[in-house]
């Protein structure tokens, strides 16, 4: 599937989850931040691995997740969960074959496309994206 494609389903995904008002899971919910969905997009466009799952948070926020399968070595399956807050704050979640997870409990806005492609990539082990914090 062509850049194209993934750039109009990651547009849909954003745009349904930012025109979310206040309460939509009527348990007090915020409406989607513009600051999580910019923050959201930026990521997107600068990752080249293409992201699969967008969920609404209650705080305004959002978490994108990439699945990357490896049929090689199913050992090596790898899904990350990239959370968005709605005042900005990020974190992750690597989980490397299930066994293995990683908490990313503070990642730098600035630094959050690198650290996706890396992991994604193959470049940066969850240990170390830990340290890089």
């Amino acid at each position: 599937m062509n850049r194209d494609f993934y750039r109009e389903f990651y547009e849909r995904e954003l745009a349904e989850i930012a025109a979310l008002e206040a309460n939509w899971d009527s348990y007090d919910a915020l409406a989607t931040t513009t600051l999580a969905v910019d923050i959201a997009r930026q990521v997107l466009q600068s990752v080249p691995h293409h992201a699969s799952i967008f969920v609404p948070l209650t705080d305004g926020g959002l978490m994108i997740t990439w699945q990357e399968a490896d049929p090689q070595n199913p050992r090596d399956d790898l899904e990350l969960e990239l959370v968005i807050h709605g005042d900005g704050h990020l974190e992750g979640l690597v989980t490397v074959n299930r066994p293995e997870i990683t908490d990313l409990p503070s990642i730098p806005p600035e630094r959050a496309a690198s650290i996706v492609t890396g992991l994604l990539g193959g470049t940066l082990r969850a240990a170390d994206a830990a340290r890089l914090e």
